[in-house]
């Protein structure tokens, strides 16, 4: 159980070392997520691998592009709650 190096390996779990393999991981693991179920790629029934590289682009320019879709819509509607809170502490005082 000592030598097997699946349960021990060079890397101790507890470090940060261990901490940043593991996020970099689990992030690679969301995007292949996204590129197999939103985007099927692993349908196509293209062959060439510059077909499928083009494919791949696409899809990785469209996951930048919700990921910024979504960073702007988060920081409007943060912007959207301090122009409410503005305006109500504005009424108040008059």
């Amino acid at each position: 159980m000592k030598d097997n190096p699946r349960y021990f390996g060079s890397v101790p779990r507890k470090s940060q070392k261990f901490k940043d393999i593991y996020k970099n991981r689990t992030c690679t693991e969301r995007i292949n997520n996204r590129v197999l179920n939103d985007y099927h790629l692993q349908d196509m029934r293209v062959r060439d691998y510059a077909k499928v590289a083009f494919f791949m682009h696409i899809v990785c320019i469209n996951i930048h592009l919700d990921a910024w879709i979504k960073r702007d819509k988060t920081k409007i509607h943060e912007k959207d709650k301090s122009l409410e809170v503005n305006n109500r502490i504005h009424v108040r005082n008059i």
